[in-house]
């Protein structure tokens, strides 16, 4: 039995098991200000605080201490919690016996590694993961796997349907690879479990929303749309489109209260062209830019929203924390149907999912970015922000989300109502936790009952195919059939009436190509077949993949609307609820 889905349950039977896992020195990081906050820090220090608290009376949870001087945490009543540094861990054969070791960073290679050194000793080992798009990570992730002797009781817990397709995707690329270039027959033959991250239901609640925005400092009397998270444009969200809908609920003087709170942290200078593009639209006025935001406060802030959105377009997302955590405060969620967004987020039910736009067009960007990003380069993985700039989230569709959230406030107590229930009864942290605790037992039970020969190790294949892995996130994928047409923003932008939305040059994309292309798309009434685009572009010498998201840019600005085949890409295999 593998668990399945994201709303799966499960509760272990009441046997002794006794769990491995470290205590990261890297979740310590949140204590501190004027860090950004990532995803992988929260979820590390939020499970390592689950666990401790909702271990049931029988599971011993083993904690390897990896952070200096850190003070004993108090066990619960009931619980068995004891901690131990890694040195006594190695050193001290009583203390390393284990049922199970759970690594909640992600680090393949520690726990593999880690159960080798105990030779004669072995146990499942299960690792979830957080991102999983960087290239660097077939070196760093994929191919310890390949190399790491796994068994048919390890598994990989992946926090979503979607995570576990780019998995199984990027580590089948990487076997067949190695097995056409050195005849090595490696493989993965463990297991992939889906079981998401948590959230505090007790912290994350509903609140009297005039309390909560005094102590935050909002307006008490204004509809308020809230974004929370770090701000990047190559591994968040690209917060332009969701400007320009704001701006547009309020044209000409309607909704004289709504404001746009943009809450997080991050580069600044992506907040420098959030806060340029909302005074040239003339609702700076009415956007609440709230930097370096304290993860203390996060509670609060989603407390005072009336509604979240998040138009997460970037490959590097695999779950995302913020919608639940807004869910778990009865607010409702518009987010991109993307990635994992989509098996948390219930359209009409919670909130809604707006539909995501894309075209194959990143297997040069793949090849390329080792070259292109790390050390030296100007701006750290510059595929994933070309890449992100290239997939559409519907700014028609989130425009009429949010409008119609913002008009119905029936609408948003029913989604909110909705959400509450459903964080509770699927993504509370005590559920979360006897997932594991339920998964952590078969494993074990599997182990007792058989033995696995490892295979021999081989070599790396490197590259990962972008339009391969990821090319069931989209809600529609552009044929070459596709016709293509300018808005009549488009047409006041060619006439120097409105500003074009361009980061720089980040994002790989060009004024001229996209001027070429407006322009082209002007002189046809009804459009532009993509075909026709990409063939006139390869003449001026664009290649199709750079010219594709040229025209997907566009799209994404709500610069050129297409007409996309309503056909979905193939559902991943054991789809959840």
């Amino acid at each position: 039995m593998q668990v399945q889905g994201i709303d799966g349950g499960g509760a272990a039977a009441a046997t002794r098991l006794r769990v491995g896992t470290f205590v990261h020195a890297h979740s310590r990081w949140l204590e501190g200000q004027g860090q950004p906050v990532f995803g992988a820090q929260v979820a590390a220090q939020a499970f390592e605080r689950a666990l401790s608290r909702h271990t049931r009376a029988d599971i011993e949870a083993v904690f390897l201490d990896l952070a200096p001087e850190r003070p004993p945490a108090p066990a619960g009543q009931g619980r068995h919690l004891r901690y131990h540094s890694l040195d006594d861990f190695l050193r001290d054969p009583s203390s390393r016996r284990v049922d199970a070791w759970f690594d909640v960073a992600g680090d393949v290679v520690r726990a593999f590694y880690l159960r080798a050194q105990l030779a004669g000793h072995e146990y499942p080992v299960t690792v979830t993961h957080h991102t999983m798009s960087y290239q660097e990570q077939a070196l760093t992730w994929f191919l310890p796997l390949l190399l790491a002797h796994a068994r048919p009781y390890d598994s990989i817990i992946c926090t979503s349907p979607a995570a576990r397709e780019v998995i199984r995707e990027r580590l089948g690329q990487m076997s067949e690879g190695l097995g056409k270039d050195t005849g090595a027959r490696l493989g993965y033959p463990g297991r992939y479990d889906v079981i998401p991250f948590g959230v505090d239901t007790e912290v994350f609640r509903p609140r009297d929303k005039a309390d909560a925005r005094r102590q935050v400092g909002l307006p008490p009397d204004s509809t308020l749309i809230l974004w929370l998270g770090r701000f990047g444009i190559g591994d968040k969200a690209d917060l332009l489109p969701l400007i320009r809908a704001f701006a547009e609920l309020r044209q000409p003087t309607e909704n004289p209260h709504l404001r746009l709170v943009l809450a997080g942290s991050g580069p600044g200078r992506d907040v420098e062209f959030f806060e340029k593009y909302a005074r040239a639209l003339g609702v700076r006025d009415r956007v609440e830019v709230l930097m370096e935001t304290s993860p203390a406060v996060r509670h609060l802030l989603f407390a005072a929203a009336d509604i979240f959105v998040s138009p997460i377009d970037n490959i590097q997302e695999t779950m995302g924390i913020t919608p639940l955590e807004a869910m778990a405060c009865g607010v409702p969620q518009v987010v991109s149907d993307w990635d994992g967004y989509r098996e948390m987020v219930r359209h009409g039910e919670t909130g809604f999912l707006v539909d995501t736009i894309w075209y194959p067009c990143a297997d040069d960007l793949g090849r390329r970015a080792p070259l292109d990003s790390g050390a030296g380069s100007p701006y750290p993985f510059l595929d994933h922000i070309k890449l992100a700039q290239s997939v559409a989230v519907d700014p028609f569709a989130l425009h009429q989300a949010l409008r119609q959230l913002v008009a119905e406030p029936d609408l948003r107590r029913r989604f909110g109502e909705a959400s509450r229930r459903r964080a509770v009864q699927h993504f509370s942290w005590e559920v979360v936790i006897s997932r594991y605790e339920a998964l952590w037992q078969e494993l074990r039970d599997i182990r007792r009952a058989q033995s696995c020969t490892p295979d021999v190790p081989g070599l790396a294949s490197l590259c990962s195919s972008y339009d391969q892995i990821f090319g069931h996130y989209p809600s529609h994928l552009l044929q070459h059939s596709s016709t293509i047409a300018a808005t009549p923003d488009a047409l006041e932008v060619l006439a120097g009436k409105r500003l074009l939305p361009l980061y720089e040059d980040r994002a790989g994309l060009l004024v001229e190509n996209i001027s070429a292309i407006l322009s082209f798309l002007a002189e046809h009434d009804s459009g532009a077949t993509l075909a026709e685009i990409l063939r006139r572009e390869g003449q001026r010498g664009l290649p199709e993949p750079a010219a594709a998201r040229h025209v997907l840019w566009l799209i994404k600005q709500g610069l050129a609307r297409p007409t996309v085949n309503q056909d979905r890409p193939a559902e991943p295999a054991e789809q959840g609820t």
